[in-house]
């Protein structure tokens, strides 16, 4: 595979991981990395120097202040010079051979993007190996409403497939054509938390005609909330709670008219706002009853 992909790496005080994630993402395919530090106050210039050494297609950005992940990958798109773009995340690491497998899918099947499975490993998990950690994990399903779910916003990609398939949209974890990210962009306005900005933006490259495909051969797998300190979050559980109902309603109001018409929506965004505070409220519940139950 030609070196034809770029790989943006957005970061914020996580100096601690770099070491460990973003030499996971120098894969074949990839001809640069970019890593856009969104004004950390730790010693990530440091470590990225440390890295450039090991990696001289590492490309070090910072931000002048604390702009959030999409003025970070914006700001990562206006260095990008390839054909193809893939999103990575400071937390997470890339699973051997993922960008060739999402490039493959993508021109065997003639569409300009393709998202990886997404894994969330558990404190503790962070000593298996990958394939021991991924053959723990894998769980196969014929059921797309499994993975995706337009009419209630659900998405749990963590599902594995016998074979790529077209989804209504993916998780942030995805290669596709850098003219489209470029010419469509992230919503600044998604701050805070920023729920809902990758999905927003993966639904106005659906509107202006990108096709997206699943395939769990590919993988990203997030590093255990022990490991992952630091980055972007809220410390507040209320603020993080707010800012995902307020950015839910963002997004609605964004992308409502263009889903109805593509997905045949049934449910009036006002219903699908309200259905989603309720089982915001309800989620939590179940589990509590569930966990005491058990």
């Amino acid at each position: 595979m030609e070196p034809i992909v770029t790989v943006i790496i957005p970061s914020f005080n996580r100096a601690h991981l770099l070491e460990k994630t973003v030499p996971t993402y120098m894969q074949e395919g990839v001809k640069k990395i970019i890593l856009v530090d969104d004004c950390s106050q730790d010693n990530t210039s440091e470590v990225v120097k440390r890295l450039q050494k090991q990696i001289p297609q590492l490309y070090y950005v910072r931000q002048p202040v604390n702009m959030r992940q999409p003025a970070a990958k914006n700001r990562g798109l206006e260095e990008v010079e390839t054909d193809w773009v893939y999103f990575g995340d400071d937390d997470s690491v890339l699973y051997p051979g993922s960008i060739e497998r999402l490039y493959q899918t993508c021109v065997e099947n003639r569409v300009e993007a393709c998202g990886a499975i997404a894994y969330y490993m558990t404190p503790g998990e962070e000593r298996l190996t990958l394939d021991e950690y991924i053959e723990k994990h894998r769980k196969y399903t014929n059921n797309i409403k499994d993975l995706v779910n337009v009419e209630t916003m659900y998405a749990k990609f963590i599902y594995s497939v016998r074979q790529p398939i077209v989804v209504p949209f993916c998780h942030a974890a995805l290669l596709m054509k850098s003219d489209i990210a470029k010419r469509v962009k992230f919503d600044p306005g998604y701050r805070g938390n920023a729920y809902r900005e990758e999905t927003d933006f993966i639904m106005r490259c659906s509107a202006e005609g990108a096709i997206f495909m699943y395939d769990s051969r590919a993988a990203q797998i997030n590093l255990p909330s022990t490991m992952a300190t630091g980055g972007a979050r809220n410390k507040s559980v209320w603020k993080y709670k707010r800012d995902m109902i307020r950015y839910n309603w963002r997004f609605l109001k964004t992308n409502y008219p263009f889903m109805k018409k593509k997905f045949n929506l049934q449910k009036s965004m006002y219903r699908m706002q309200w259905d989603f505070m309720i089982a915001f409220v309800t989620r939590p519940l179940k589990r509590f009853f569930k966990k005491v139950a058990g």
